[in-house]
């Protein structure tokens, strides 16, 4: 759906009513999965600890991603030209680069 609305195939109220509806569909899905596995955990604890672990590892993965830094394009030009477009030159010092990195 989304290329069709990048293509001008389907109008944008289109595209928002359908985003909206499956937003909805997932949430509503994932909820009464997880109402299925709590209600199962007496007799199958295997399979809510799987959903535990898999709720664990993706809070890990969101927090690790948040830490993790992307090498900074700005660096990288900045060693070869330091020049803005008023004609000054930009000087970092080395506390400021580490805050780029």
């Amino acid at each position: 759906m989304y290329f069709r609305f990048q293509a001008g195939q389907v109008s944008k109220e289109q595209y928002n009513v359908m985003a909206s509806t499956v937003k909805r569909l997932k949430k509503v899905a994932k909820n009464n999965y997880e109402i299925k596995v709590a209600g199962e955990a007496k007799n199958d604890p295997k399979g809510f600890f799987q959903v535990v672990f898999v709720i664990i590892s993706s809070m890990s993965h969101f927090s690790m991603g948040s830490t993790l830094t992307w090498p900074s394009p700005a660096l990288s030009d900045l060693a070869l030209n330091n020049i803005t477009l008023v004609g000054t030159e930009l000087v970092l010092t080395p506390a400021q680069i580490d805050m780029t990195e």
